[in-house]
Parts: C-alpha cells; structure tokens; sequence
C-alpha cells in the first residue's frame, strides 16, 4: 500500500446574509497516490456527522436554527467524496459565515484519516456574534469523531 495520500487542501466559505441557508461544495477524497475512486471497490455509505446550531432572540423566538454535516463515503480504507452540507433558515436580520478546512489526511495503521474544521460565525445585528468551532476528523472505516470549541 502507498503510504503517500493525496488530499488537495481544502478551504471552502460561504457567507449568507437571511433567510435559508443551504450550501454545498465540490467534494474532497483522501485515495492512495495515483489512484481514482473508480479503482477501489467495496465503497459504503455516505455516513453523516451532524451538528445543530440553534439561537434564540431574548424575546424568546428562533433567530436561526440549522444543521451541518460532514459526510462522506468510505471502503473500510479510505476517504471519498467527503464534502459538508449547511441546511436551515436564519433570521432576516442576521448573517452567516461557514468556513470549513479540511487539510492533513494521515493513515491510523491502514485506515486514511482526515481532519476537518467546521467554523461557523453568526452575526444578528440586535445581539452581536457567536463563532463556533467544530473539530472533526473523517475516517476510512465510516468512523469519525466531533469536539465543538
């Protein structure tokens, strides 16, 4: 097995200003050098990690409330069209920024692992700004794991 793994860095933004809120980008795969997804057989899924981000207005009513998910489908090996889908509505007055990197894929053993950051700032023009991170890693084997900060 090569022990070098293609993963372009990936940096994908997007800024939303009301309204719904759905994005989507070109997916990203963590393959063996020289190799396409069409070479590998025994793929699965896609398996999805999502998170909610909910915000409430101090009169009590839903300012924004909507999910992010990283998938992304695996062989028991490697990584393949990892790619993260932001789904909801924000308030009229209020704006998103997404910002997500994935870069760094390393091999646990003989499964690709891939981390990926999630960094979401939202912004209401009566109550200010709130960032949150979502710290991840995508794996070869369909596992994963999330730390918010």
């Amino acid at each position: 097995m090569p022990n070098m793994l293609e993963v372009g860095d990936f940096l994908f933004k997007v800024l939303e200003s009301g309204g719904k809120v759905s994005v989507q980008q070109d997916p990203v795969n963590v393959l063996p050098s020289n190799t396409s997804i069409m070479d590998l057989t025994g793929w699965q899924g896609p398996v999805s990690f999502p998170e909610q981000f909910q915000e409430t207005s101090i009169l009590g009513f839903s300012i924004a409330d909507f999910s992010i998910a990283a998938n992304w489908e695996f062989n028991g090996q490697w990584i393949a069209n990892f790619n993260v889908v932001t789904n909801g509505t924000i308030d009229p007055l209020s704006s998103l920024d997404v910002v997500v990197k994935a870069t760094g894929a390393n091999l646990d053993g003989d499964v690709a692992v891939m981390p990926y950051y999630i960094t979401v700032t939202f912004h209401n023009l009566t109550g200010g700004s709130e960032t949150r991170t979502f710290s991840a890693k995508a794996r070869g084997d369909g596992g994963g794991e999330c730390f918010v900060s």
